[in-house]
């Protein structure tokens, strides 16, 4: 199976581990850029360079959704908010949904967030940090 992760870059080192323990199980894997995370640090904030980074980086992630057959959330805890769930990861998986494409979210987002209520009305799939759950549910 074909599967994109998304979640916060900040994340990366999560997202890493999933990628490879899925890997190992056979299935074919993308990850965020890392590289326009490095560009995006070395462009001024929020000058035009930096959101056609930012714009090029969302539809880089949003054509492999596209493509996929999977999408996985990788949702560790940030900013105190267990299941974190931020703003690009809300449109990656906007864009599964839209797609038709099967989501997976790696905990339960936590219910204090703002899109708590959109995010479960994507009616993403809790995989309560068990990426085997995928196989059995796709």
């Amino acid at each position: 199976m074909k599967i994109v992760i998304s979640g916060s870059i900040a994340h990366i080192d999560s997202i890493k581990n999933c990628e490879n323990e899925l890997q190992n199980t056979g299935h074919e894997v993308y990850i965020p850029d890392e590289n326009g995370g490095k560009l995006l640090a070395k462009a001024e904030y929020r000058s035009a360079k930096y959101f056609d980074i930012k714009n090029q980086m969302i539809n880089q992630h949003i054509e492999q959704i596209r493509e996929s057959d999977a999408l996985l959330v990788v949702n560790e805890p940030k900013n105190g908010v267990d299941g974190y769930i931020g703003a690009n990861t809300l449109m990656e998986m906007c864009a599964a949904m839209i797609f038709q494409i099967p989501i997976f979210v790696l905990h339960a987002p936590d219910a204090s967030q703002n899109s708590y209520d959109e995010i479960m009305g994507m009616k993403p799939r809790i995989l309560n940090g068990n990426l085997n759950l995928i196989k059995e549910i796709a």
